[in-house]
């Protein structure tokens, strides 16, 4: 049978996991590339279709230059965060300081919610790019320029209608991306529906907050749920449709 299987050990990644945080904050986030790679080779080589592992060929190298980029625009924020402070605090109890807090937010709110969709495009490439199973490599064919006004519109949208948007926001995304990923002959999609998605976003908020947090464990079940049994794939001219019961306590292993 042509099933698609993940036979990883939970404490492997867990000893993997382990070490890469510790690294990581030992060097001051320096070797997170180097962290993230050893985590993808793992998953990659844990995961097989039809008993054929896949295979991940990545570089700590290659994955450096996109966190390094990263890493400056996140030191750039910080550094005019603390720019702003500073002005701020000098000019303190006058309308001046008002007026710089509030560019400062804008500006550093503005450079986040760009940068966010092309961290978003890259991370898709480099890993699609570097992923294989056999001879067939999964391709991600979306465009920057069609990623980022699709984010920032929803973003703002979201924004002015309290978070309602984000169900909209969540299908719009999943069509995108899946609408754009190719697996050999394979064609993906995405048939969710927003209405039905904010039903779940609205109940979890009220039920999550009178059972004290415990019905997450069901509403991790519900979004797991909608999430998979919405995606469909096409070769040629037939359908093929994921299905997933799964129980909320295993939401718990």
């Amino acid at each position: 049978m042509n099933s698609l299987r993940f036979e990883g050990k939970g404490f492997e990644y867990f000893k993997i996991h382990f070490v890469n945080v510790i690294l990581t904050i030992l060097s001051l986030s320096f070797l997170y590339p180097w962290a993230k790679v050893r985590e993808f080779k793992f998953l990659c080589s844990s995961t097989s279709l039809a008993d054929q592992p896949f295979t991940f060929t990545g570089t700590t190298r290659e994955f450096f230059k996109g966190y390094f980029k990263t890493f400056l625009v996140i030191l750039f924020i910080f550094l005019l965060s603390i720019a702003g402070g500073i002005l701020i605090s000098m000019y303190i109890n006058t309308i001046f300081s008002t007026v710089i807090y509030s560019v400062t937010m804008i500006v550093c709110l503005a450079i986040s919610y760009f940068f966010i969709p092309i961290i978003l495009h890259g991370s898709l490439n480099y890993r699609f790019n570097n992923t294989s199973w056999g001879d067939i490599k999964p391709i991600y064919t979306g465009k920057l320029s069609e990623l980022v006004p699709l984010y920032f519109t929803s973003i703002v949208l979201s924004t002015l209608t309290l978070g309602i948007y984000n169900a909209w926001y969540q299908v719009k995304m999943a069509k995108y991306l899946l609408s754009n990923f190719r697996f050999g002959s394979l064609r993906f999609d995405f048939s969710g529906d927003a209405k039905t998605l904010f039903f779940i976003f609205l109940k979890n908020g009220f039920l999550t907050l009178i059972t004290c947090g415990i019905y997450g464990i069901w509403f991790a079940k519900k979004l797991y749920e909608y999430s998979v049994n919405n995606m469909w794939s096409k070769k040629t001219t037939r359908n093929l449709t994921c299905i997933q019961t799964p129980t909320p306590w295993k939401f718990l292993r």
